[in-house]
């Protein structure tokens, strides 16, 4: 008695909500009659509350989208919420699991912009509990069961859905292939040219603040590195450097850390993969950044997982940046007649001591001061005292 009464409440609580989000009665009776709210659970920290919600069977797509979309919309003065539903039904069709499935790729942020393009181009198949999902070959087939088979699992159990099993078939097509191939190295070489334009934002400052060696696992480098464009096989012992313009570290079974890089020095770019080999080099493969300037040895291999040369690094360290230089030859240097300064009305981050410090150092000669149009007569002072007019 006991139970059922606990059950009632639990079915009142939920058709209270059901009122709350003005839920149409035709809905109600089709979906929710047997349905109750088993808990609602608030966190304190974020004062966000998530509701747990029994139903008899796993909603429609478009009746679970409108729920959603009701429930955020009635509370969004009150507080972030979410819900999760749990169903007993353990045979769904496959036309649900399609209905569910771009919603379940919008919800992935583990895989590469290709894949997710293909995944959303593609309907999985049931096949009793095992979710069966096209891969164009077989190193994407292994990607796709691992990244997939945690995050889909979770995105079952939220929408009342039974956890499936995912499995991935190889359907050998030669023009898929050579997509999956061009959509990579576009990627690739987007990648390359975003990493190109985030250097040249980085202010000169700052690249000269990051200190020589603050980053070093192995032993140190002191063979000279080649250009990345030159290696064509495998190698046993080669050096590199370059900027970083992605970095990722994770855990392997194993327990080890393994850090990978992209690497380029603007002749090409290189895959550098390196492993952890005792506790005190994870949390410096972990401040391997992207942005960063690194030389790095080790040998180059032919990766099955990336399909391509990739380095097997056993040292690496950072290395400062390249600054920038004018190599204009003598009496054919440009000349910048009109700069702001922070003494100018217009705003200007750049003193006037580091743009004369530059000015010789790239080998401009002073101009004689008639020549010249100061905007602050203290700028005049101030280039008299450095001797450089």
């Amino acid at each position: 008695m006991a139970v059922n009464a606990d059950e009632q409440v639990k079915k009142r609580n939920l058709h209270i909500l059901l009122e709350q989000i003005k839920a149409p009665q035709d809905f109600v009776a089709t979906y929710f009659q047997e349905a109750l709210l088993d808990k609602l659970v608030i966190d304190t920290a974020d004062r966000s509350w998530h509701f747990h919600i029994c139903v008899p069977a796993p909603l429609p797509f478009e009746i679970y989208q409108w729920f959603k979309t009701r429930l955020q919309e009635t509370f969004a003065n009150i507080a972030p919420v979410s819900f999760s539903l749990q169903s007993d039904v353990q045979e769904i069709s496959e036309s649900l699991i399609c209905d569910y499935w771009p919603l379940f790729i919008d919800e992935l942020t583990n895989v590469s912009d290709s894949i997710l393009s293909f995944l959303k181009g593609q309907k999985p198949k049931l096949d009793g509990s095992k979710l069966i999902i096209s891969a164009r070959n077989e190193a994407e087939a292994v990607v796709l069961k691992r990244k997939l088979s945690e995050s889909l699992a979770g995105s079952f159990q939220i929408c009342g859905l039974p956890v499936l099993t995912v499995e991935t078939e190889v359907k050998q097509s030669e023009a898929d292939y050579e997509k999956f191939l061009e959509q990579k190295e576009n990627e690739d070489r987007t990648k390359m040219a975003e990493a190109v334009i985030q250097r040249e934002k980085i202010q000169k400052k700052e690249e000269q603040n990051i200190p020589a060696g603050s980053l070093a696992i192995g032993y140190p480098i002191k063979d000279e590195p080649v250009q990345i464009q030159t290696i064509t096989e495998e190698e046993r012992k080669i050096t590199i450097q370059g900027y970083v313009f992605e970095a990722e570290t994770r855990e392997l079974r194993s327990g080890r850390v393994l850090l990978q890089l992209k690497i380029t020095d603007y002749s090409d770019s290189l895959f550098v993969k390196m492993f952890s080999r005792k506790d005190e080099d994870i949390p410096k493969l972990q401040a391997a950044k992207k942005g960063m300037w690194v030389k790095a040895r080790g040998s180059i291999q032919h990766d099955t997982f990336v399909r391509d040369l990739v380095m097997i690094a056993n040292d690496l360290e950072q290395i400062p940046g390249p600054e920038r230089t004018d190599d204009a030859p003598e009496g054919e240097k440009r000349v910048e007649l009109h700069l702001h300064t922070p003494m100018s009305q217009m705003d200007a981050v750049t003193s006037v001591s580091d743009l004369v410090k530059q000015a010789k150092k790239w080998g401009h000669k002073p101009l004689p001061l008639q020549t010249m149009e100061w905007h602050n007569l203290s700028l005049r002072h101030l280039v008299r005292e450095r001797k450089m007019i």
